[in-house]
């Protein structure tokens, strides 16, 4: 007998390429959602850094502010320097007037409310704060002890003789201690800290006139004048 032949269906073979499509298209959804990720956090970081940026901005912004306003109160309250000439050194307290707009000094800062005339050596004298042409900290501009009058003042601080870079430190004074403020019209006012200081050092006294020239108060002044 002869049995009748049964068909039997044949499992599909899977054709590789449709398979490696597939892969691919997996593959590829895989790394675009990475890719999102990446970048979301990239954006977020980067957010977040701006907003740091701007922060630290704002805290040096205020620090700027608050150094200024610092510095502004000090040279309005003025100290006491030993102030050299060409002919002697002596004490006198030096101070910025807003209202003046002019740097002061005397052998003793007049009390508010003073009334009638001060003696010669009391009398307090005074520049305008606009002549102010540099700061320079050292003691390189300052008159040498044999210099005598105006013209070997005028010599120093003008360099007819030798550059501002080539002067001689005068022995009796210490460097570090000692600045000069430099005006227009060939004057100059040499300052040294007195023994014992002043209340700030020499640096801080040099970056508080500096900004003093560069006008770098303006924004407080309404407060003061």
């Amino acid at each position: 007998q002869i049995s009748e032949a049964k068909e039997v269906e044949a499992a599909p073979v899977a054709d590789s390429s449709t398979s490696d499509a597939v892969q691919k298209l997996l593959w590829s959804g895989t790394l675009e959602a990475r890719l999102r990720q990446a970048e979301e956090k990239a954006a977020e970081e980067l957010a977040a850094m701006e907003e740091q940026l701007q922060y630290l901005e704002k805290e040096l912004e205020a620090e700027r502010r608050r150094r200024l306003s610092e510095q502004l109160r000090a040279i309005i309250e003025g100290a006491y320097f030993t102030m050299h000439k060409a002919s002697d050194s002596s004490g006198r307290h030096l101070w910025y007037s807003p209202s003046a707009s002019a740097l002061k000094w005397a052998l003793e800062r007049p009390r508010p409310g003073t009334a009638g005339p001060l003696p010669d050596n009391k009398r307090e004298r005074s520049v305008s704060v606009k002549h102010i042409q540099e700061v320079v900290s050292g003691a390189r501009l300052f008159p040498s002890q044999h210099a005598r009058g105006w013209v070997g003042l005028k010599t120093l601080v003008v360099g007819l003789t030798k550059s501002k870079g080539e002067g001689d430190i005068p022995s009796h004074v210490e460097d570090k201690h000692c600045f000069s403020l430099v005006f227009s019209g060939n004057s100059a006012i040499h300052l040294e800290l007195p023994e014992g200081g002043n209340g700030r050092s020499r640096d801080e006294w040099v970056a508080a006139f500096a900004d003093l020239a560069a006008k770098a108060y303006g924004p407080l002044m309404k407060s003061v004048v």
